[in-house]
């Protein structure tokens, strides 16, 4: 069996042709069948690998999310001091990623796309997130760099605005350098309120 025919590697090409066309047409222009044909697969084998195209979504986000994300997160914050630069650090990073192809889509996932029962498997790869930041507001806290206040509030606080940020870069001008201007300004806006002067 060549390397190509092998079922792991088919399950792959699916997976990369389908972002291929998320990214061309969108997630809700897109069709079975456009990733059928951009893959060079039957329809039973896309069936065989995924039972529709929100699993084949949610698998992506699923392999890929660690690999394209995570250890770019875990990365970065490795080199950075204090709790309040690291939280700074994982907001840009944020705003990175509009230019990774499979976290483009997002959005549209977050307007109903998706079936209501993969849901819970996306909330999954988010609170990997959450936790990050759990910890480092935590952190931050104890090491009296912010005021003392809920943490579930200010991860919730501050995930929300950066995806609006994030909504907002995508759509209106990613390539729009005062957008990116705006965008640090409005993390910087959140740190600094919450922030403890000396």
């Amino acid at each position: 069996m060549d390397n190509q025919n092998k079922p792991g590697n088919k399950r792959r090409q699916i997976l990369e042709a389908a972002l291929e066309c998320f990214n061309e047409k969108g997630y809700g222009n897109t069709s079975i069948n456009d990733i059928m044909k951009r893959a060079g697969v039957s329809k039973g084998g896309v069936y065989w690998h995924f039972q529709s195209k929100d699993e084949i979504y949610v698998s992506m986000m699923e392999e890929w999310y660690e690999e394209m994300w995570l250890q770019r997160v875990r990365t970065a914050l490795a080199q950075e001091d204090g709790p309040i630069n690291k939280l700074r650090k994982y907001g840009q990073l944020y705003c990175s990623t509009v230019d990774i192809p499979f976290l483009a889509v997002l959005p549209e996932s977050y307007l109903g796309a998706l079936a209501e029962h993969y849901h819970d498997r996306l909330y999954a790869l988010y609170k990997i997130d959450d936790d990050i930041l759990y910890d480092l507001f935590s952190e931050a806290i104890e090491k009296e760099e912010i005021k003392k206040s809920d943490i579930d509030v200010l991860v919730w606080v501050y995930t929300s605005i950066l995806d609006g940020m994030f909504t907002q870069l995508l759509f209106n001008g990613r390539r729009d350098k005062r957008y990116i201007e705006y965008y640090q300004a409005g993390i910087d806006y959140f740190i600094n309120s919450i922030a403890l002067t000396d």
